[in-house]
């Protein structure tokens, strides 16, 4: 006979949405072994930073919480259905993130994660991003070549934003770029979109537009080519 030991996984529910001053419990749910005589560590992390140790939960006499992380931050467990919360009280703005739990795996020696929960915190008075729309480079210009575009982004909330490209009224979806969104700040985020054009491309449109939609206005930026050209 053969016995294979069950691998340990943990699972997360993807995502999660939760208003300003609220309370929501966040589940991580273990599967091949059970939760209950484990210990728990729970991991914040914002678009483009690092991880943050929040805590450690193994029961309510066994338990650390991260270096100044507030008490609005605490675990929890339900035994009977194999799961660990981490629950956080009176929400804030800067607690819109993803959420990972993560166990010891002592018999493989390794540290097994959630797939994260990507938390978003709503709010009643949305941030609108300030934008920019920079030219192509004098040299971009000068080669006659490639040219590229930058729309900017930056100190918005909540953390979703789309951008369009338009050449005079086309929609360009082709040579669009965008960068992830990251945090701006204690609670804010930002992001940049790319366009770039063949110089043939270029000679099709006298303007381009960046038009940005996020929940709180949509925003339009835009710029000529002789406005391009005196820069």
């Amino acid at each position: 006979w053969t016995f294979c030991k069950a691998q340990l996984s943990l699972s997360q529910p993807p995502t999660e949405s939760v208003s300003l001053e609220q309370t929501v419990k966040l589940p991580c749910t273990m599967s091949g072994g059970s939760i209950s005589d484990r210990n728990v560590y729970w991991y914040q992390q914002r678009p483009g930073t690092a991880p943050r140790y929040l805590l450690r939960y193994k029961s309510d006499s066994n338990k650390h919480q991260g270096t100044g992380v507030p008490t609005r931050f605490s675990g929890s467990k339900d035994n009977s259905q194999n799961i660990c919360y981490l629950t956080i009280s009176g929400v804030q703005a800067e607690d819109d993130a993803d959420y990972y739990c993560a166990v010891w795996d002592t018999s493989a020696d390794v540290v097994i994660f959630g797939p994260g929960t990507k938390m978003a915190v709503k709010t009643s008075s949305p941030k609108a991003p300030a934008v920019s729309l920079l030219p192509p480079s004098a040299d971009e210009l000068a080669t006659k070549q490639t040219v590229t575009l930058s729309c900017l982004l930056h100190g918005f909330f909540p953390r979703t934003a789309t951008v369009t490209w338009k050449g005079d009224t086309t929609v360009l979806s082709t040579g669009v770029q965008n960068s992830e969104v990251k945090a701006d700040g204690a609670s804010d985020y930002k992001m940049s979109s790319y366009l770039t054009l063949s110089a043939a491309d270029w000679k099709k449109h006298n303007a381009f537009s960046c038009l940005v939609s996020h929940e709180s206005k949509t925003i339009t930026q835009s710029i000529t080519k002789s406005e391009c050209l005196q820069s």
